[in-house]
């Protein structure tokens, strides 16, 4: 019950500071006009609920023939309810607000308290994003509070975002068009503005409790008709910099993105055999990466036809923090868990651990028919493992949308896109969906 009526109330805060704008609004005077000259309220949000059941069948088990099919190696159901309610404030050449909530399901969250005789209910709420943006000149920019950065192109892969919170991840590319923005930091934005191009200087401060624990972030960028080029880097305290830079030409089906970082030093602990192969745990040893430079770099492409209804992408990534091919047996080791547990190692350490990746989506809406197919393809080129998903959905009405999944996985057992080893999976959905207004 408190944690219903604490949902509650953030939602009506924010009402009520969109109602308080407009509550001086004069009598005759249009809606949305206040006693500050040129304000502007907006209120929005989103709502979605759906439930996929799925099943999966593994290779590497006792063949069964069409019998196996009554007897997946893993069933499962998942169920998912989001809501999210944005309000946006605008006063011409002073200042932008903006705010945003989302409630997602489970709606409670048990967490043990110091003190307390059990767990406490929380409710799953998160601040998305709440920030001003102050205009005092028309060159400068003032932006403070939690927001997300769109500095980075980068669509499967994005290696130059340090920014954000919430990495780009293949399996859940960066989709402008999706409207979902990843967690952004805790910050505070300086821009200088000139016609088009701009310098930012960014001071992050997510977790910050000494000022030495400040992230420091600078950006340029230029523009020139269909080319959008920019350059930065980062710097924190006892760690390592880094220099990153980005472009992206735009054509008007063709969109060509790039974006390559530089690390001087890296603070990432690698893995490699112990000095006594026949140590524990199975020959393993980790220790700091010990090179001076390192680079990460990725290249994409992505063509849309909008007439055809057809959108493509496809992308590659060098990742030199990666392991080679030659090290594959290093990373499918049963030693990497038991350093896990010691923690030698943590699991940011094996985030992306291959030195190449390649990744390709396709999507096809049908005009004038309700039906979209899609399919996608990522590939780690170390341990050799991928997915292949293949997508069937309809949409019988503007808030319904039914489909169904067959993921095909490949690749040795424990591999990054392969857990379970090579094996096929099916999963239905049924989405409802007011999309984002």
């Amino acid at each position: 019950m408190k944690a219903g009526k604490r949902i509650f109330s953030v939602v009506s805060a924010l009402l009520f500071l969109a109602a308080g704008f407009n509550a001086a609004a004069d009598d005759g005077t249009a809606a949305g006009a206040t006693s500050l000259p040129g304000v502007s309220v907006s209120l929005g949000g989103s709502f979605s609920f759906g439930l996929e059941p799925s099943w999966f069948w593994s290779w590497l088990s006792p063949p069964g023939g069409l019998a196996k099919l009554g007897s997946p190696d893993e069933a499962g159901l998942e169920a998912s309810l989001s809501s999210s309610f944005t309000m946006d404030a605008s006063a011409a050449e002073m200042f932008d607000l903006h705010g945003g909530i989302s409630v997602r399901y489970p709606l409670h969250e048990a967490v043990q308290a110091f003190g307390a005789d059990g767990p406490i209910p929380l409710p799953s709420l998160s601040v998305d994003s709440i920030y001003a943006v102050f205009k005092p000149l028309t060159w400068l920019r003032l932006t403070a509070g939690k927001k997300s950065y769109a500095w980075f192109p980068g669509y499967f892969f994005s290696p130059a975002d340090y920014v954000n919170l919430s990495a780009v991840y293949p399996l859940e590319p960066d989709d402008p068009a999706d409207k979902v923005l990843r967690e952004g930091p805790v910050s505070m934005e300086v821009s200088f503005l000139l016609s088009r191009h701009s310098v930012s200087l960014l001071l992050m401060a997510d977790d910050a409790s000494k000022l030495e624990d400040l992230k420091l972030a600078a950006r340029g960028e230029l523009v020139f008709g269909p080319v959008t080029a920019g350059a930065g880097g980062y710097y924190t305290y006892q760690r390592k910099p880094s220099a990153f830079v980005t472009a992206r030409v735009e054509f008007p089906v063709v969109t060509v993105f790039a974006e390559s970082i530089f690390y001087f030093g890296s603070d990432r602990i690698m893995l490699f055999p112990a000095a006594d192969p026949s140590s524990w745990p199975e020959g393993l040893d980790a220790g700091p990466a010990e090179g001076f430079l390192y680079n990460q770099s990725t290249g994409g492409i992505t063509a849309a036809v909008a007439s055809l209804g057809l959108k493509g992408t496809f992308q590659y990534l060098y990742n030199g923090l990666g392991y080679p091919f030659s090290s594959a047996p290093i990373l499918l080791s049963p030693g990497v868990d038991s350093l896990l547990q010691q923690n030698r190692i943590s699991e940011a350490d094996l985030v992306l651990p291959a030195r190449h990746y390649a990744a390709a989506d396709v999507a096809w809406s049908i005009p004038r028919l309700p039906l979209r197919l899609a399919a996608r393809w990522v590939m780690n080129f170390t341990d050799l493992s991928g997915l292949v998903e293949a997508d069937f959905s309809v949409q019988p009405f503007s808030f319904l949308t039914a489909g169904f999944t067959v993921p095909f996985a490949y690749g040795p057992a424990g591999g990054e896109f392969s857990p379970s080893g090579m094996g096929m999976g099916l999963s239905f959905y049924v989405d409802l969906s007011t999309g984002t207004f």
